[in-house]
Formats: C-alpha cells, sequence, structure tokens
C-alpha cells in the first residue's frame, strides 16, 4: 500500500509539472523582413484566417472582411518598409553594415531595391548619381597621371632618391633563393618575370638571375584579373 501510495505521488507529480509532448525542434514555417513589427505580423495571421473562413463560407461578409484587412496589411508594410528605407539611408555613414545587408537580402526578391529621396523613389541612374554625390569628398574625379616625376616632385625628394637601388634588388632576390633553399620550397622559374616599370624612352634593364638561370622578362603581367604592362597600361580581363 505504501508502495503504491509512493508512485501515485510521483505520477501525479509528473502529471503536473513534466510536460507530455515535446518542444518542437523546428523553426517556424514564416520568415518575415527585419522591418515588419508585431502589428503587422498578427494582421498578415488575422488576414490568413479571414481568407480561410471565406474560402470555406463563400459569403459577401466573409470576403469583405478579408478584402479590409488585406488592404490594412499592404498599406502597414508599406509604410514600415518605406520607414525602413529612411532609417538606413540616414544612418548610412554611421552604420553602412545594416544597409548593405539590407540591400544582399533583397537581391532575392522579384523587385528592384531603389533609394528614396524627399520621399520620391529614385531610379538607377539617379541612384548612382546620389552615391557619386555623396562620396564625392573622398574622391577625386580626374585620371591619374602615373608620372615618375610628379611622384618626386610631391614627395619633395631629388632624383637618387626616387632610383631604385638595383644591387639592393639582386640581394632581396638571392635572400629569396637562401629561404626556398632552407625551407625546402621549390621556386617554380617557368612563372617567375622580371618586368620594368617605366616611362623612360631608353630604360636600362638588368639581366636578374634566379638559381644560376636568367629570368623570362616581359612586357605586362596579369594579377587578380588586371594585366599591367611596362608604361602602366591597365586592361581587366
Amino acid at each position: 500500500m505504501c508502495l503504491d501510495y509512493f508512485y501515485n505521488v510521483i505520477y501525479s507529480i509528473f502529471d503536473e509539472c513534466v510536460p507530455r509532448k515535446k518542444p518542437s525542434r523546428v523553426r517556424s514555417e514564416y520568415s518575415y523582413p527585419e522591418w515588419f513589427n508585431a502589428d503587422i505580423i498578427h494582421k498578415i495571421k488575422r488576414k490568413a484566417l479571414l481568407h480561410k473562413q471565406y474560402k470555406k463560407s463563400k459569403s459577401v461578409k466573409a470576403y469583405k472582411e478579408f478584402s479590409d484587412c488585406r488592404a490594412e496589411v499592404k498599406k502597414a508594410i508599406s509604410l514600415a518598409l518605406n520607414s525602413y528605407r529612411d532609417r538606413l539611408q540616414a544612418n548610412l555613414i554611421d552604420d553602412p553594415k545594416s544597409f548593405w545587408k539590407f540591400v544582399n537580402s533583397s537581391r532575392k526578391d522579384r523587385k528592384s531595391i531603389g533609394l528614396r529621396k524627399n520621399g520620391e523613389e529614385l531610379t538607377a541612374e539617379q541612384s548612382v548619381n546620389e552615391f557619386a554625390s555623396f562620396f564625392e569628398s573622398v574622391y577625386s574625379p580626374k585620371k591619374p597621371k602615373l608620372s615618375l616625376q610628379d611622384a618626386i616632385t610631391g614627395a619633395g625628394v631629388g632624383n637618387e632618391a626616387a632610383r631604385i637601388e638595383i644591387p639592393q634588388l639582386k640581394l632581396n632576390k638571392d635572400k629569396i633563393k637562401t629561404w626556398s633553399e632552407n625551407n625546402k620550397l621549390q621556386i617554380n622559374l617557368s612563372k617567375s618575370y622580371v618586368i620594368t616599370f617605366t616611362k623612360a624612352k631608353a630604360p636600362i634593364r638588368y639581366e636578374y638571375k634566379l638559381a644560376g638561370a636568367p629570368l623570362e622578362r616581359v612586357q605586362s603581367v596579369r594579377d587578380l584579373g588586371v594585366t599591367v604592362d611596362a608604361r602602366y597600361t591597365l586592361e581587366t580581363t
């Protein structure tokens, strides 16, 4: 009797305190955008319920309730989205990460995401011009001139300080060879080149050797999808 009483008490405690149903670990089937607030989510769920009731009853009254709720949802979403966009643009300098997160998350949508100015949505061309105007202070629209003489003048030094020390380059090359041998790394000579970047009409060209073999001299090199020739001409490929 005592044992039965004990088990009855234990089981009653289990019934009151231990959930019989395991909590679901499955995520919600709905994923709402960041600008959806609790009121919008509530209206969306109510709209789904009203639509279900209308499908079941086919009554004019049920459709009217569903239609009114649907209009409220569309209006609320539009207002929330516009407000969210305005906040992102206003905080673009202080919080650029949120802006680009919104842009990247919206790329999957069918509608293109545009910028808004003074309450009006801008076209793609207008958006580009607004960005260019906004960041105008941090870049120069002038085409850069790769001039050695201008670099020397801007640095405030003479020709002697601007010259490349050929012996030092050769010494560094020998250090690379020694380091590779010490670390048992083999240099692929077929992919090792020499290029001289200069604007001079008759540049002085030195011969460089690695592991006793002369390195091939080329007129252009390609790296990270950009081809640069000896006269600083850039070409993307």
